[in-house]
């Protein structure tokens, strides 16, 4: 609930306020964007943990709605990651060469296709994979690698773990050391606009923190999934009690619901368009 509404409102506001529409703010947009699809796909997962396996809506419908809720995670994930990503660039080059502006118009628009078109790309084997199939017990819903000898499941979990998680936060992280170095040393001129250079410096600062905190959310909080599908690939016979392999798929879903709430935390802009539409203003 705290994800479909905060993510709702990011939406919404950058959409309905032009003075929002920043090319930052336009990828924040997306990322909710891929938070929400993480977001519709919760019943399902919730499902998963009363029934297992066992599904509804017969062969099409149910084979559609099957391939759709198993991909739905790999994909968000893809999505929020490389999201990130292009947000790290576009604070860069406005802090290092801010008379270039990387992610305006046609670019931001082609960053943000080419993000959704490798995150379905990414969340693609799965969907292959996956399907319905009827057993005594009723319809089931689970991914058949078996059937599919031309996808390698290790090294596709290997690949996407590599490309998705680890890859993205490197080169997150270099961005960001870039940025934070040239804007935490940067000196300003003595003279009568020190004050609103001030001003801007101490935003830029303000945006840059926040982004750099989301990042390290997301990947506190995806860290520990991504060290289980490890130990499943390179040491299978290790045993992993079923409380804890229950509970650390919701620690990465968390993040969903984490987000808009730093946007609100971090930013005075985002905090007062919340309270605009929350008490009607």
């Amino acid at each position: 609930v705290l994800s479909m509404i905060g993510n709702v409102l990011v939406i919404h506001i950058v959409c309905t306020r032009k003075h929002m529409r920043t090319s930052t703010n336009v990828l924040i947009l997306n990322m909710a964007l891929g938070d929400l699809l993480l977001t519709i796909d919760i019943p399902f997962i919730v499902k998963w943990f009363f029934v297992h396996e066992k599904w509804f809506g017969g062969r099409w419908v149910g084979g559609f709605l099957c391939k759709a809720a198993m991909s739905a995670q790999p994909g968000s994930i893809a999505v929020s990651v490389f999201t990130l990503v292009f947000i790290s660039l576009d604070r860069c080059c406005a802090i290092l060469c801010p008379l270039k502006k990387a992610m305006k118009g046609s670019v931001l628009k082609i960053s943000i296709i080419g993000i959704w078109l490798a995150s379905v790309a990414f969340s693609a084997p799965v969907m292959i994979v996956t399907g319905v199939r009827e057993t005594p017990n009723g319809v089931i819903c689970n991914e058949y690698w078996t059937d599919y000898p031309m996808i390698n499941p290790k090294a596709f979990i290997s690949a996407y773990m590599v490309c998705t998680y680890l890859l993205p936060l490197v080169t997150v992280a270099a961005l960001y050391a870039a940025t934070a170095i040239k804007l935490w040393s940067r000196k300003l001129p003595g003279n009568e606009n020190l004050l609103a250079q001030q001003k801007v410096n101490a935003s830029s600062k303000k945006a840059t923190a926040m982004l750099i905190t989301v990042v390290v959310v997301f990947a506190v909080c995806w860290l520990p999934l991504q060290i289980r599908e490890f130990l499943k690939l390179n040491a299978p016979d290790l045993e992993i009690p079923l409380r804890v392999d229950i509970v650390l798929p919701w620690i990465g879903i968390s993040n969903i619901a984490i987000n808009p709430l730093l946007y609100g935390i971090f930013s005075e802009k985002y905090r007062r368009e919340f309270a605009n539409i929350l008490f009607c203003r």
